[in-house]
């Protein structure tokens, strides 16, 4: 009975350093949580032998590399102490010209105070955040067509058009 009781525990402490080291190399700890119960130190060497896990691009409109105009966002200090350094840039357009769409009805994309993407937005819906104070002339906005984020007093027909308390 004794010898399950530390052989129960040995894997728990095993399952628990490998999701512990799995996070650091940049895996799932989950995953690897239950490779160590199942395989006990195996999954551990095997998390040692494995190289680390590189970080997927995101999806959508922010992507590694290009940046933002000359504001200092580009520096480390942008990601607010996270180790990273992630610059923001507008993704490649596609092969209809955008611009032709007007500003009303293309989907827009900002970035809140936190410098966190929020989008895909209705016109309406970014009306609605420029009305409750989410988005302010200060805020950077990207739509396609555009190519690069620009602050939202550097658009100044679609600042007018947030402004217009009229219906859209």
């Amino acid at each position: 009975m004794l010898d399950m009781i530390i052989i129960g525990l040995g894997l728990c402490l095993s399952a628990a350093l490998c999701a512990h080291f799995a996070q650091k190399r940049g895996r799932d700890p989950i995953v690897w949580f239950f490779l160590g119960i199942l395989l006990g130190l195996l999954a551990l060497i095997l998390l040692f032998i494995l190289p680390p896990a590189t970080r997927e691009k995101p999806v959508g409109p922010i992507e590694t590399s290009a940046s933002l105009p000359e504001t200092g966002l580009n520096d480390s200090s942008w990601d607010q102490g996270k180790g990273t350094k992630e610059e923001v840039v507008a993704p490649q357009a596609h092969s209809l010209d955008p611009s032709d769409i007007p500003l009303v009805e293309r989907d827009w994309f900002y970035l809140d105070a936190d410098r966190t993407q929020v989008g895909p937005l209705l016109f309406a819906d970014l009306q609605d955040q420029f009305k409750d104070g989410s988005v302010d002339s200060d805020t950077y906005l990207w739509s396609e067509g555009m190519k690069n984020w620009q602050y939202l007093k550097d658009l100044e027909e679609l600042q007018s058009l947030l402004s217009d308390d009229a219906e859209v």
